[in-house]
């Protein structure tokens, strides 16, 4: 493999084989590698797929054995991993694949450059994403490189909404399969963005934990949003940073922990957005101080990520590692300022906060200024109503897919918000564990297979039941 260009002469790497009248693409072909090649990887099929459209060939023969030359060569050297599963050849980079890219492109910031080839920086960089243990659909990974964004346009919405689209019409030919001592079981494949009454049951936890709620007399109602200049992942980590502060407040001045709900919300752009209800206390500081508050410890959390990061969320995270965040944690707080100081008016996180009597049920003292005028029955709208707004739209879109995939028909979406939460893998709310009714929680004997097409299953069963070494290997998990 031969690079053409040097650091400092602006073109683009390229792959030269020996006699090709054409060289391969590399730069596009590394960036579609590393894009999507979180998880297994990308697989080879997908990848050629991709290759061709480049190339706007339309015989593949000759241009699947160049690539597979390509990823030979890639393995080889050391840039990429490469397996087969399941049939399929599935490449999984390895982070100084990244040098091949830096190798052709202007050196105007050396010292930059050298930072991001440092291995540790680009193992922060990967934190930024989700883990690669999550289980999730080809689909889904295929958006990852949307997930380093701080805020969606509205045709990249659409590809999210799309690919979730295709993901729930996906999931509908498919099942469960599970190990029941030494029978194989089938279960209908459900989740809270298909099954209705899954979906019902997220509300009815929510009512439920307003139920219990009640012995307090007030609350505080609480909204945060943050300038759009943080990828998710940062918005996520900075959103409960700044919530676990403002409880650690009230910790230390009521003397006990107060239990919360917290309400996970889509702005336009598909940036996070909070609202927070602290039962038990009625005052936490004038909203400009709140405002001050925030800013303060955003700064910090900012000035050191690195360190709130292996104390709050990964103890086991190298220290290299850790410094590798904290420079990235350095550079999106020079972007912070920057957003300031082109927003003079803006003071700190945007916030909004009002204190919440119980009337029979909790009703705002001040409501805040976007309130739907009525709640689900005709009445004004209480705390409870303006909390479940998104989640009762969200189960009302479920219900519409349900009845989609019953009649066997393609999905549709047409409220968009659903798919940030598939998008995000985040809830609708979370709960403090006080809030929530206590059941008795029963250990499932059954182990987990894997799930699998409907048309595929009497074949998968065959097969397991004739492999005992799969079976007891699957048993022992």
């Amino acid at each position: 493999m031969t690079l053409e260009g040097s650091s400092g002469s602006g073109k683009l790497p390229i792959l030269e084989e020996r006699g090709a009248s054409k060289p391969l693409p590399l730069k596009k072909l590394i960036l579609y590698i590393l894009k999507n090649g979180v998880g297994l990887g990308v697989n080879f099929p997908t990848l050629l797929r991709y290759y061709l459209k480049l190339e706007k060939a339309d015989s593949k023969e000759k241009y699947e054995k160049r690539l597979r030359r390509f990823i030979s060569k890639l393995e080889k050297e050391g840039y990429i991993e490469v397996k087969k599963v399941d049939g399929l050849l599935w490449i999984k980079p390895i982070p100084r694949i990244l040098d091949l890219i830096h190798k052709g492109t202007h050196a105007r910031n050396h010292a930059q450059n050298a930072q991001n080839e440092n291995p540790d920086f680009k193992k922060a960089i990967l934190l930024l994403l989700p883990s690669q243990r999550i289980r999730a659909s080809e689909l889904w990974w295929e958006l990852n490189k949307l997930r380093l964004k701080s805020r969606l346009k509205e045709e990249e919405i659409e590809k999210v909404v799309e690919n979730f689209e295709l993901y729930i019409n996906d999931i509908a030919e498919k099942v469960l399969l599970f190990l029941d001592e030494e029978e194989i079981q089938i279960l209908e494949y459900k989740s809270r963005f298909t099954s209705k009454s899954r979906a019902i049951e997220i509300v009815k936890t929510l009512d439920q934990a307003f139920e219990i709620a009640s012995e307090y007399e007030s609350g505080i109602f609480l909204t945060i949003t943050l300038p759009p200049v943080f990828p998710f992942k940062i918005q996520k980590w900075l959103l409960s940073f700044l919530l676990h502060r403002i409880k650690a407040l009230i910790r230390k001045r009521e003397k006990k922990n107060l239990p919360h709900i917290k309400a996970i919300e889509p702005q336009s752009s598909f940036s996070i957005h909070y609202h927070a209800i602290i039962f038990g206390t009625d005052f936490i500081m004038q909203k400009d101080q709140l405002t001050l508050y925030l800013e303060k410890h955003l700064i910090n959390f900012l000035s050191n990520l690195g360190n709130h990061y292996k104390r709050t969320i990964n103890r086991r995270i190298e220290d290299e590692a850790v410094e590798a965040l904290n420079i990235i944690g350095k550079k999106l707080l020079k972007r912070y300022k920057k957003y300031k100081r082109r927003n003079l008016k803006y003071e700190g996180p945007i916030n909004y906060i009002t204190k919440i009597t119980h009337k029979g049920t909790f009703v705002f003292e001040n409501p805040p200024p976007n309130r739907r005028r009525t709640s689900f029955d005709g009445g004004f709208s209480t705390v409870l109503d303006y909390i479940k707004f998104y989640t009762i739209k969200n189960i009302e879109e479920v219900e519409e897919i349900q009845k989609a995939v019953e009649a066997n028909k393609p999905v549709k979406i047409s409220n968009k918000s659903i798919a940030f939460y598939w998008f995000l893998r985040l809830p609708f709310y979370t709960l403090s564990p006080s809030l929530r009714m206590k059941k008795e929680r029963k250990e499932s004997e059954w182990i987990f297979i894997g799930s699998a097409y409907i048309h595929e299953v009497d074949d998968i069963i065959s097969n397991l039941s004739t492999n005992d070494m799969l079976m007891r290997e699957i048993a022992n998990r």
